[in-house]
């Protein structure tokens, strides 16, 4: 809670700058604080998104602010020699990408280039003193994708869009035929020739997967919808198919999911198993009914990455010792809490990982099973019929 206080006091600050410099009006500031302050995000991403300043007009203005520099990426051309210096995953993992090199500095375009971790993490791994420079999110997004030689989510959208004539009668006979089980291969992500809508979606999973985003929220407003990524426990807004297709979307996701297409009133909860660059992801899915229509959340589990060593979990080495230690107590609970994205169960499976043996019984109760995991006895709650977390104690 402090740590949320201290974070709006900042923000204020920088709103008030904003605000002295004739960008926004103080009534633009007070509602995307009270927005912050309620939902959580950064001011400057809350402004964009409220089309209250424009985002190169904020960077220009944090540019001079900060003695940083501001530069336009949108005509980027980067060498194969300073693109190969980042991994792709790690570039967009962190929003960045490298601009030129001279000697050992390394000029970087951040969305945020007053992160220090990033920028430490970045030195580590390149061996390079890291010059940060400010980039526009949407700008960088575009220019990893131009310059590491992927077609961008958002003119792949384009692409989809233009194979349909979006007419509200044709979005109609699409959610039909989903409904009635049509819609394609449910397994695979790689189906080029696939209806429009399950390219759209598609295209929003497999791009989630690539960003390495922990989850997608695909959520209606009463004028559009709006995807976000939550990447590092934090949401990023990405390109969007028009609030037309937002039924169709849902009704396609409901199918993947085993979950009941007509209903519309109540939550739902299910999952789906996809195959992508031949390897399985579990989807966990969670459908919400809200005013405008259906939310939907998608939690991506890619067991192909989990790494299941103590070791391997970044603790300090006192703590692992603590922790490890508390693993081989023979009784007693041990407690493991924290945010999405966290690393809950990466912990309790590194965990369970490190116990498991051929002279150990283990029983686990899980909702859901989110990784299997040999020689261990997993249990799936199933409240429909009476198996709670209460009866398998039992």
């Amino acid at each position: 809670m402090a740590e949320k206080g201290i974070s709006i006091n900042i923000s204020k600050r920088l709103g008030e700058m904003l605000v002295s410099a004739g960008l926004i009006t103080a009534g633009q500031l007070g509602e995307a604080l009270e927005l912050q302050r309620t939902g959580g995000g950064k001011l400057g991403q809350l402004l964009v998104h409220k089309k209250f300043i424009e985002e190169r007009g904020l960077l220009e203005f944090l540019s001079k602010q900060f003695g940083i520099e501001f530069v336009d990426l949108r005509n980027l051309n980067v060498s194969a020699e300073v693109l190969k210096i980042i991994p792709e995953n790690i570039a967009r993992r962190y929003g960045l990408i490298a601009v030129s090199k001279s000697e050992n500095k390394l000029k970087v375009a951040m969305e945020d280039p007053l992160n220090i971790v990033i920028l430490d993490d970045l030195k580590m791994m390149t061996g390079y003193d890291v010059k940060p420079v400010f980039g526009a999110e949407s700008d960088i997004s575009a220019a990893i994708d131009k310059n590491y030689g992927v077609k961008s989510s958002k003119e792949a959208l384009d692409d989809i869009l233009k194979s349909t004539d979006g007419d509200a009668a044709n979005v109609a006979l699409v959610v039909e035929d989903l409904e009635k089980g049509g819609g394609g291969d449910l397994l695979s992500l790689d189906k080029d020739e696939a209806a429009p809508i399950v390219q759209m979606v598609n295209l929003i999973i497999s791009s989630a997967i690539k960003a390495h985003a922990s989850d997608i929220h695909i959520e209606p407003t009463y004028k559009e919808t709006k995807v976000r990524f939550r990447i590092d426990g934090v949401l990023h807004v990405q390109p969007s198919p028009p609030k037309k297709f937002h039924n169709a979307i849902v009704s396609r996701l409901k199918i993947m999911s085993a979950l009941d297409i007509s209903e519309r009133r109540l939550p739902q909860d299910g999952r789906s198993k996809l195959k992508i660059d031949d390897h399985e992801i579990d989807l966990r899915v969670s459908i919400l009914p809200c005013g405008p229509g259906e939310k939907v959340v998608m939690r991506i589990l890619d067991s192909s990455g989990l790494k299941l060593r103590l070791e391997d979990l970044g603790m300090e080495p006192e703590n692992l010792a603590i922790f490890a230690k508390c693993l081989k107590a023979p009784h007693g609970i041990n407690l493991i809490t924290g945010p999405t994205g966290s690393g809950k169960s990466t912990t309790l499976y590194s965990a369970l990982a490190t116990l498991n043996a051929p002279d150990i019984n283990i029983v686990t109760i899980e909702d859901p099973i989110e990784y299997q995991l040999e020689g261990i006895n997993q249990v799936m709650v199933n409240a429909d019929v009476g198996l709670t977390f209460a009866s398998g104690l039992r």
